[in-house]
């Protein structure tokens, strides 16, 4: 036999066996790339033998390569890389789920409520309601630390809250016009 036939063939079935390894391996593609790249060797080294070897190669990387990422992506949910690349539906009674929802739940059980602000919000920052610290957002931009907030909404994992203006105290004198 003569050797470029031979280094063809072994390096058309060395693209096969890293197109496979691909699918098992997280590469980013590295491995698939040299798999195309090995091929496209061993078609040369198929051409350079006889020019119907050279031409049968080509169309069997051209037919089985397409065919063989399909099926390779048709099977990647299956292996362990694509369980870990694939976000699953979660259960009804996952206990993540239950705490995720009990946790907004009890967030939109804030709004309306008030509380201090613990850091300057900017618009983000610390408030501090019913003796828990919250993340929030301020609505109108900037609220400085120790002002006095009221939550206006609960959107998710966040909280969107507004500054009370201070009430006149009792006996000062109020320069509105009526």
């Amino acid at each position: 036999m003569d050797p470029m036939l031979v280094w063809g063939l072994i390096l058309l079935g060395t693209a096969a066996f890293l197109g496979v390894i691909e699918l098992f391996i997280p590469s980013a593609g590295i491995i698939g790339i040299c798999a195309l790249l090995v091929a496209v060797a061993g078609v040369i080294c198929l051409w350079a033998y006889e020019t119907t070897w050279g031409v049968t190669g080509l169309l069997a990387v051209l037919v089985i390569a397409p065919a063989g990422t399909y099926f390779g992506f048709k099977i990647l949910p299956y292996t362990p890389m694509g369980k870990g690349l694939i976000l699953s539906n979660p259960e009804p009674g996952d206990p993540e789920i239950l705490q995720a929802e009990a946790s907004h739940a009890q967030r939109v059980g804030l709004v309306g409520q008030h509380g201090d602000a613990i850091t300057d919000l900017r618009p983000i920052g610390v408030v501090k309601i019913e003796g828990h610290r919250h993340d929030a957002v301020a609505e109108s931009g900037y609220i400085p630390a120790g002002s006095t907030v009221r939550v206006v909404s609960a959107d998710g994992i966040q909280l969107k809250v507004r500054q009370v203006e201070a009430e006149p105290q009792d006996g000062a004198s109020d320069t509105r016009q009526a």
